[in-house]
């Protein structure tokens, strides 16, 4: 396809992309501060002291700095990816990863204000005409936030793995196939890393309830505290890791369409 038919409406595509690659950055500094939120009080578990529980102010700012600011960029730049040429084939793409990144984001801040229920309720949790005890009020709002959580994330690396084959399909209309290439490799390394860990996560448990058999005592008791918190720890770094590389995809994607929409303009 000869790029100077895409030239009309390389504009919009290009700002979607800086948009898209801003919100990702904000979205990776955001990401650094989450592990320190909730690892210190799991860190002073494992140490046996007692810590505070986690406060839902600090917990509303988090989700807010890794949902309103970096999602609402990224969902324009989505939204502007639409004007890209239709013949480059990213539309589908971005409109798909659009429509289910809103879906993972409302779930997502489901998530939040029922886990802000979870912990600024330990006695009854208001569920309006609902009747129900304390304890299956919080049982069930807490049951309600993680399932939330897990659709929400579902959702979001759904929309990463679209976001990726719409950034293939630019990069080959601006004539970077090998870039096309590393955005369908990113998008299986992700779903990859994605099915590794629910395996992992599944696992967990019989593994250390298998370790208290086999070993008793106190290693028992280090192990079922620890173990847990190593796998935790190792999946947030990896997922850093990864945002790195999709920060650095979307970027170089970017570059690749800056080219060309600027080599069009100097031709005009």
């Amino acid at each position: 396809m000869p790029v100077g038919s895409c030239v009309p409406n390389w504009g919009g595509a290009r700002l979607g992309l800086r948009l898209i690659h801003v919100g990702l950055l904000f979205c990776y500094f955001g990401a650094l501060l989450v592990p320190v939120v909730m690892l210190f009080p799991l860190l002073g578990e494992g140490r046996g002291v007692r810590t505070p529980a986690m406060n839902p102010v600090a917990l509303f700012l988090c989700g807010g700095l890794l949902l309103l600011v970096p999602g609402g960029l990224i969902l324009t730049g989505e939204a502007m990816l639409w004007t890209a040429p239709e013949e480059c084939g990213a539309r589908r793409w971005a409109v798909a990863a659009f429509l289910l990144g809103m879906v993972g984001k409302l779930l997502l801040g489901v998530a939040i204000c029922g886990l802000w229920l979870t912990l600024s309720h330990p006695g009854p949790v208001p569920l309006g005409r609902v009747r129900l005890s304390a304890p299956d009020a919080v049982s069930l709002v807490d049951f309600l936030w993680q399932v939330a959580a897990t659709l929400g994330a579902a959702a979001t690396i759904g929309e990463a793995v679209l976001l990726a084959l719409a950034l293939r399909a630019l990069a080959v209309a601006v004539g970077h196939p090998k870039l096309g290439r590393r955005a369908v490799a990113y998008a299986r390394l992700l779903v990859i890393f994605t099915m590794i860990g629910i395996l992992l996560n599944l696992l967990c448990i019989p593994l250390v309830q298998l370790l208290e058999v086999v070993l008793r005592g106190s290693l028992a008791r280090n192990i079922e505290t620890s173990l847990p918190l190593l796998l935790l720890v190792g999946e947030l770094l990896c997922s850093l890791i990864l945002l790195v590389q999709f920060v650095e995809l979307v970027g170089n994607t970017r570059q690749a369409v800056v080219g060309t929409y600027e080599s069009a303009s100097a031709h005009d």
